[in-house]
C-alpha cells in the first residue's frame, strides 16, 4: 500500500496537504487519514525512489535496457525530468514542514496558544511616589511635562518587559528557519536585530484590535497608551498593518512562512550575502504560495457549494416535478454554480472539497426525492440512478484522475456495497411510477425504500437501529427494517403512516 502511494504522489507530483501542520501520528489503523503526513513517513524510513522509477522490473532488465543506447537516452532524459520534479516538490514540502515546526515550538501567539487568553490591562501609572505636595502657580505646567515623561518612561519599562521574551523564541525560530545557519553570523545578527520588531508585530498584530494590544500573556496596552509612547502618526500605521494582516485570517504554518520571509529580507543595511538571502527567501515564497493556494481553492470550492446550495433552495415544488425534468434543471442550473473554475482547481483538491461537492448533488437528489437531508446518500444515489457527482465531472469536463477523487469515489463505492439487499426490493426500485410529474406519493414510497418505516411499527418507542429482538407491535412478529409491507395486521395505509409525526 505504500509503494502505491509513493508512486501515485512522484510520478503524478501530487501536492497533499495536512490539516494539522505536519504534525499527524502515522500508524497502521489511520494511515489513510493524512496523505501528506504518510507521504512523508514513507521517505522518511527510506522507501527507494528507484522502485517508483523501475516498478517490479528485475534488476537484469533494467541492466538490459543500457544496451539499447537511444532507448535509454529516452528514458534517462525522462528520469532526469522526474527526479527534478520529485525534488522540487519535496523541498518544498520540507519547507513548510520545518517553519511550521519552527513557529508552534517558538512562537507565543500561535491559535491554541491565544485560544481562551484571559486579557488584563497593563498599569497606567507608576506606583505614586510617597509624600510631595500639589505644585501651584507656574509650577503646573513644568509638573504635568514631567509627570507626561515620568509616564512615558514608566510605559516604555512595562513594554520592554512584555516584548523582551519573544527576543529569544524569534531567535530560537531563526536558528530552524531553513538556508538562515547558513550565512555569516554577521549578517544572522544583523538580520534578527533588524527584522525583529517586524516579526513580533505580525505575531501581535493576532491580538490586536483597533483599540488595543494584547500581549502573549494577556496583558494589553490600549491605543492611548500607545500614543504617548510613540508618535501617533507611527501608532496609526502599525495599528493600521495589524487590521490588514488579520483580514488575510493566516493560519500559523502561514503566519510562520510569512515570519521567515520577513527575517530573510535581503535590503537590511550592513548585510554582504545579498544572493544566499535572496535565494533562500525565494524557496520560503515558493512554500507560502503553496500553502495559501491550496488555502485558497478550498475557499472557492466551499463558495461554490454554498452558492449552489441557495440555488436549490430557489427551485419549488422540486417533487413534483418528474425526476427527469429535475436532473435536466439540475445540470442546467446547479451543476454550472458548482463547477466553476473547476478545470483550474481540480487537481488540487483534496478529499475533504471533493466531498463538500458531492454532498450538493445528494442534497439536491434527497430534495427532489423528497427524503429527509440526513437520509444515507448512497441511498439517494441508486433511487434516482444517478451516477457520483465525480464520476460525472471526469467524464464531463475530461479531468484527470487524482489521489483524492480515486479515495472519495473508492469510500462511496464501498458504502454503496453496504446497502442493505432487502432495498432493492422495496417499491421505489420496482415500480417507477412515482418518478412521474405530480405523483402525491412519491415522498411516502421513497421514505419507506430509505426507512422503512420501522419506528412506526416496531415496540421500541425511541430511535433505534433495527435488531433481531425488535417486535412489531401490531402482530407480534419480529419487526426487521422493511417488516411494513408484510404485516398482516396492519390497518393504515402508506399515506397515513407517512404523514404522522
Amino acid at each position: 500500500m505504500e509503494t502505491h502511494l509513493l508512486r501515485r504522489s512522484i510520478q503524478k507530483q501530487i501536492e497533499y496537504r495536512c490539516l494539522r501542520d505536519g504534525k499527524c501520528l502515522v500508524i497502521r489503523l489511520n494511515r489513510n487519514r493524512c496523505q501528506y503526513c504518510r507521504f512523508k513517513k514513507c521517505l522518511a524510513v527510506g522507501m527507494s525512489r528507484d522502485s517508483v522509477r523501475y516498478g517490479r522490473v528485475p534488476k537484469r532488465s533494467r541492466e538490459r535496457s543500457g544496451e539499447e543506447p537511444a532507448t535509454a537516452t529516452r528514458v534517462s532524459t525522462s528520469d532526469a525530468e522526474q527526479s527534478d520534479a520529485e525534488t522540487k516538490q519535496l523541498a518544498v514540502y520540507d519547507v513548510i514542514l520545518t517553519v511550521s515546526q519552527a513557529f508552534h515550538a517558538n512562537c507565543g501567539y500561535t491559535e491554541e496558544q491565544t485560544r481562551g487568553l484571559v486579557r488584563k490591562p497593563l498599569q497606567a501609572q507608576p506606583p505614586a511616589a510617597a509624600g510631595g505636595s500639589s505644585p501651584e502657580g507656574p509650577e503646573v505646567a513644568s509638573s504635568t511635562a514631567e509627570s507626561l515623561e515620568q509616564q512615558r518612561v514608566w510605559l516604555w519599562q512595562q513594554f520592554a518587559t512584555h516584548v523582551t521574551p519573544s527576543v529569544q523564541r524569534v531567535v530560537e525560530f531563526a536558528k530552524r528557519v531553513p538556508g538562515f545557519c547558513d550565512l555569516s553570523q554577521d549578517d544572522q545578527l544583523i538580520l534578527i536585530k533588524v527584522g525583529f520588531f517586524e516579526i513580533w508585530l505580525g505575531h501581535v498584530a493576532r491580538l490586536t484590535s483597533d483599540s488595543s494590544l494584547t500581549f502573549a500573556d494577556g496583558t494589553y496596552i490600549t491605543r492611548q497608551q500607545m500614543d504617548i509612547m510613540y508618535d501617533p502618526e507611527f501608532v496609526s500605521s502599525l495599528f493600521h498593518f495589524a487590521s490588514t494582516l488579520n483580514a488575510l485570517a493566516l493560519n500559523d504554518t502561514e503566519l510562520g512562512l510569512f515570519s521567515a520571509i520577513v527575517l530573510l529580507t535581503a535590503d537590511r543595511p550592513g548585510v554582504t550575502d545579498l544572493k544566499a538571502i535572496e535565494h533562500h527567501q525565494d524557496r520560503l515564497i515558493d512554500a507560502l504560495k503553496v500553502q495559501t493556494t491550496a488555502k485558497s481553492f478550498r475557499i472557492h470550492t466551499q463558495e461554490r457549494a454554498t452558492a449552489a446550495v441557495i440555488a436549490i433552495h430557489d427551485i419549488t415544488d422540486i417533487t413534483q416535478l418528474a425526476l427527469s425534468t429535475a436532473m435536466q434543471l439540475f445540470y442546467a442550473k446547479i451543476l454550472p454554480i458548482l463547477s466553476y473554475g473547476l478545470d483550474i482547481t481540480w487537481t488540487r483538491l483534496n478529499y475533504n472539497d471533493l466531498k463538500t461537492m458531492e454532498n450538493v448533488k445528494a442534497r439536491f437528489l434527497k430534495a427532489a426525492l423528497g427524503i429527509s437531508k440526513y437520509a444515507p446518500s448512497r441511498m439517494a444515489y441508486e433511487l434516482a440512478r444517478e451516477p457520483f457527482l465525480i464520476e460525472e465531472l471526469r467524464s464531463r469536463l475530461m479531468l484527470p484522475s487524482t489521489a483524492a477523487e480515486l479515495r472519495l469515489r473508492t469510500v462511496m463505492q464501498e458504502k454503496k456495497a453496504e446497502i442493505e439487499s432487502e432495498f432493492y426490493g422495496t417499491d421505489a426500485m420496482i415500480n417507477r411510477n412515482w418518478t412521474g410529474p405530480n405523483n402525491k406519493l412519491r415522498s411516502a414510497i421513497t421514505r419507506l425504500a430509505v426507512q422503512g418505516f420501522h419506528h412506526k411499527l416496531c415496540r421500541r418507542s425511541e430511535y433505534h437501529e433495527p435488531s433481531p429482538e425488535c417486535v412489531c407491535k401490531l402482530c407480534n412478529e419480529a419487526c426487521p427494517k422493511y417488516h411494513f409491507s408484510k404485516c398482516v395486521n396492519r390497518t393504515k395505509s402508506l399515506v397515513e403512516y407517512s404523514k404522522e409525526k
